[in-house]
């Protein structure tokens, strides 16, 4: 039987609410991608997914009062199991921090003639830590599933991968009309999937070449180039290039894995249908308190304090999520890779 809402304390839904409330401390470019649509939930720990494989899809036309053939369907979907592996952050809290954070604690301090509760406070800065750090380990998450097609459960060895198409070539010198390269690639983004591509990412070291090349700087001119676009977020403006065929082009945001390493390559192109990414949300096994059975939680997120053992005298302030990149359709990511001359 899964934990109700009506079961968490005082305490843990106080927390619950500071980390839903926490604000992002650096952009997720690639996370929202998929998180800015309905997500797809289990209620178990395997998260089952139908993956579009077959999209050419014509009904017959018949005489009146004939019937159709009787031909076998295609297979226009698959059905794919993933089991998410946990996304888990912790912070240490010492004796002070946890009787501050105690639900219905009274300690106060005035500030600018407004009194705060310290308990709050700290409580909204632990939470916050908490959900920068998982959020951007799910933010690299989606940026190796749209470079690569490839999302990491738990280790190297521990994978799911939904076969993007492999890159197409591109050469890019300086007799290349870059803009007329860029349009056969749009076009066969289109035929492959009867619909244009929602984002146009450029790795930095494209966006430098064309940035500095005077035929694509002088053909955009003729074209009416414009380098404003509307309805964009803040965190696509950043790395604005240009509009193109109505299509805003920009340089692909950076996405460092745990090592500080950037995953995005800076000779691709990514054309992109995001209406096709969705993120995933597998149930999670989590307990009430220390006694209580493991039991499912269906949530996006699970905060908690541990209080630890008799032995080690410390508390631990932790969060985890279910969260997964879904990929709906692997011909949604088009990539090219270029060489740049």
């Amino acid at each position: 039987m899964a934990i109700e809402v009506s079961q968490l304390s005082p305490q843990q839904s106080m927390l619950m609410a500071a980390y839903d409330t926490a604000k992002p401390l650096r952009p997720k470019s690639y996370l929202n991608m998929f998180t800015d649509k309905a997500a797809i939930a289990s209620d178990t720990t395997i998260l089952e997914v139908d993956i579009i494989k077959y999209k050419n899809i014509q009904a017959e036309i018949v005489k009146k009062g004939e019937g159709g053939k009787k031909i076998a369907a295609p297979q226009y979907f698959t059905r794919m199991k993933m089991t998410p592996g946990d996304i888990v952050a912790n912070q240490v809290l010492t004796s002070k921090e946890l009787e501050l954070m105690q639900a219905g604690e009274t300690s106060t301090f005035r500030i600018g003639g407004k009194t705060i509760q310290t308990g709050m406070q700290l409580m909204a800065r632990k939470t916050e830590w908490l959900k920068e750090s998982i959020e951007q380990t799910k933010n690299a998450m989606c940026a190796e599933a749209v470079t690569n097609g490839i999302v990491y459960n738990t280790d190297k060895n521990d994978f799911m991968d939904y076969g993007i198409p492999a890159a197409v070539a591109m050469t890019y010198d300086n007799t290349t009309v870059f803009l007329a390269k860029l349009l056969e690639h749009f076009s066969e983004f289109r035929k492959i999937n009867g619909a244009t591509q929602t984002r146009s990412l450029l790795g930095i070291d494209l966006a430098k070449k064309i940035l500095g090349d005077t035929l694509f700087q002088d053909t955009m001119y003729k074209m009416g180039y414009t380098n404003i676009a509307q309805n964009i977020t803040v965190d696509q403006m950043g790395f604005l290039i240009g509009v193109f065929l109505g299509k805003t082009l920009e340089q692909s945001d950076f996405a460092p894995d745990k090592n500080g390493v950037d995953i995005v390559k800076g000779n691709q192109i990514k054309l992109i249908d995001t209406t096709k990414l969705v993120a995933g949300y597998a149930a999670l096994e989590v307990k009430v308190n220390a006694e209580a059975a493991p039991d499912l939680w269906k949530g996006d997120i699970w905060v908690d304090v541990d209080t630890g053992s008799k032995q080690i005298a410390k508390s631990t302030l932790f969060a985890k999520s279910g969260f997964f990149p879904v990929i709906l359709d692997a011909n949604a990511i088009y990539t090219i890779d270029v060489d740049v001359k």
